[in-house]
């Protein structure tokens, strides 16, 4: 492409990487019956804290009826309880259960060892240099603007 090398465009390297990551968790949650979005809910309530839905959306990323469906699914599955607050019934509490404790534990020690086999490929030194530039850059750049109906 004239003037545009994929090779060091840092949004197509960082897409890609995502993508390849993304399938990465897919395949180490699928054994225990979840999805991403789901871990991510869990990781956002694991701390016992309970938290309104607009919470976990900022939290998860997720779009509020993505996230919405993924706790009607967590429910049945005993994963999270849903209630409405007492001072707003239009506000909901989602609270981890022990199940869904459980089950954070073991999703997340196997997306770490997943990730960190895909990623053996970097040094110790690489990794820590990955990591500092990320870091820097979520915490430098300004939020993106959110183009209508898009979700990230």
């Amino acid at each position: 492409m004239p003037g545009l090398d994929l090779g060091r465009f840092i949004p197509w390297l960082a897409t890609s990487m995502t993508r390849y990551l993304h399938g990465v968790m897919t395949e180490a949650l699928a054994p225990l019956g979840i999805s991403i979005a789901e871990w991510r809910v869990i990781l956002c309530v694991f701390d016992g804290r309970s938290y309104t839905l607009t919470e976990v959306v900022e939290f998860t990323s997720l779009n509020q009826s993505s996230l919405s469906r993924a706790i009607v699914r967590m429910q049945k599955k005993g994963l999270v309880s849903r209630s409405r607050r007492t001072h707003d019934a239009r506000l909901m509490n989602i609270e981890i259960t022990p199940a869904g404790r459980a089950l954070c534990e073991r999703a997340s020690l196997a997306v770490r060892e997943a990730c960190d086999r895909e990623l053996s490929v970097l040094t110790r030194v690489e990794r820590d240099s990955f990591v500092r530039i990320a870091r820097k850059l979520l915490a430098e750049l300004p939020p993106p603007k959110r183009a209508a109906g898009l979700s990230y």
